[in-house]
């Protein structure tokens, strides 16, 4: 069994989904577990549409163009005047879903409504493929990948999960199903992370004992630096699990960093190809030995830099630390880089307006907190003395941090 994953790029329309069919196509004769995010840029649309919702505000500016898209994409793929009810049940419930979003904690809100890009887009993929002629289940992944009841960054109980996937039969040789997203045992739909669906693949993989898993993204492979900001990006044949899980700890986009470590644990493969060209072999993570790796370039934006300090400016001990990380760990606050001296400790967030509102109303009876925000984290794996001297150009650096092998710097 194979385990194929495709992001919101590579059905982010009609054309996009047809190559996703000829793909499949192409190991039809094989057992498939497919992945499939939302398209395109529907994630954030729904963001924006649960903004409104909280503030009870008309919906239509973001529901009817996201209703009009999709269905855009459904008349090119199946032509004018096809019966398409099977898609209706999702529209009535996202709107049921945001009208109960006021009365909802946020995070629960942001999970009832985001989850229904993937719910829309698997049903739209899995009838074109039946309309294709190729047999496909389609399967609700609410169902399937449990979760505790923590909203946004659900934990995945993996025992559960484990015996209700031992339960899929496999039949026919292809199943559908949702990235992203899980369920509590109570029936509450979850979500695993942001871009959570490569996370996904791994889980299903793990517990399937699948022979490998394929990411399909529209570049060649993993690169070393994103090509939209580097002009001499260098691809990697391949990768440690350990190399990267690295990557993706500091933040690389092409792998959800919780991606590697059930893949590693039962010793799965990882392949990045190009869903744009299928001749191109792509980078495998795996038993590997990595050997003269170039520099690694990640750069995080829209990130929340915070210092703490003691009001009666004494010396930060490992009580201090000790409430810092607890807040942090009740808050499912993901900390990107940290530092500290003497009489301070800072650390490195994502921006995410939520998560810092709560964090200062934690501890700012306790700390003196300063915030610089939004700023950007550059990490450089790998790195050689001339690369720091030529990223630091230009920049108002925060605060820099370098060890043996790796050099990061928060920057305005």
């Amino acid at each position: 069994m194979k385990v194929f994953k495709f992001g919101g790029a590579s059905v982010r329309d009609a054309d996009a989904v047809r190559n996703i069919c000829r793909i499949i196509e192409e190991y039809a004769g094989e057992q498939l577990v497919v992945v499939v995010s939302a398209m395109g840029k529907t994630t954030n649309a729904l963001e924006r549409l649960l903004a409104l919702a909280r503030a009870k505000k008309p919906l239509a500016e973001e529901l009817n163009p996201l209703k009009e898209y999709h269905h855009d994409i459904v008349v090119n793929l199946f032509g004018e005047g096809q019966a398409m009810d099977w898609l209706m049940p999702w529209w009535e419930s996202l709107e049921a879903a945001c009208k109960k979003a006021p009365e909802m904690d946020h995070n629960e809100a942001y999970d009832n409504i985001v989850s229904h890009g993937e719910l829309i887009s698997t049903t739209i993929i899995a009838q074109y493929i039946i309309f294709s002629g190729i047999p496909v289940a389609w399967i609700d992944a609410r169902e399937y990948v449990r979760t505790d009841g923590v909203f946004r960054d659900g934990t995945v109980d993996w025992e559960v999960t484990r015996r209700q996937l031992k339960g899929l039969a496999v039949e026919p040789n292809i199943v559908l199903t949702q990235g992203f997203i899980g369920g509590t045992a109570e029936g509450k739909p979850t979500t695993l992370g942001r871009e959570g669906s490569d996370f996904t693949a791994a889980i299903l993989a793990a517990c399937l004992e699948a022979e490998s898993v394929t990411i399909w993204k529209d570049v060649p492979g993993i690169l070393n630096a994103d090509p939209k900001r580097f002009s001499d990006t260098v691809q990697f044949d391949s990768l440690s699990y350990h190399e990267a899980a690295e990557m993706s700890y500091y933040g690389a986009s092409v792998i959800h960093p919780k991606t590697i470590k059930p893949l590693a644990t039962e010793r799965i493969p990882l392949y990045v190809r190009s869903f744009e060209n299928l001749q191109l072999p792509g980078t495998v993570i795996g038993d590997v030995e990595d050997v003269q790796l170039p520099p690694t370039y990640i750069v995080k934006e829209d990130q929340a830099l915070i210092r703490f300090g003691l009001k009666e400016f004494t010396f930060v001990n490992e009580e201090n630390l000790t409430r810092i990380f607890l807040t942090v760990d009740k808050l499912r606050i993901r900390i990107r880089m940290m530092q500290n001296s003497a009489i301070s400790f800072s650390i490195c967030i994502d921006n995410r307006e939520d998560q810092v509102r709560s964090l200062l109303k934690e501890l700012q009876s306790h700390f003196f907190i300063s915030v610089h925000q939004p700023c950007t984290l550059l990490t450089i794996k790998n790195y050689r003395d001339e690369d720091i001297r030529r990223m630091l150009a230009d920049k108002e650096v925060l605060i820099e941090q370098k060890t043996e092998r790796n050099f990061q710097i928060v920057y305005r």
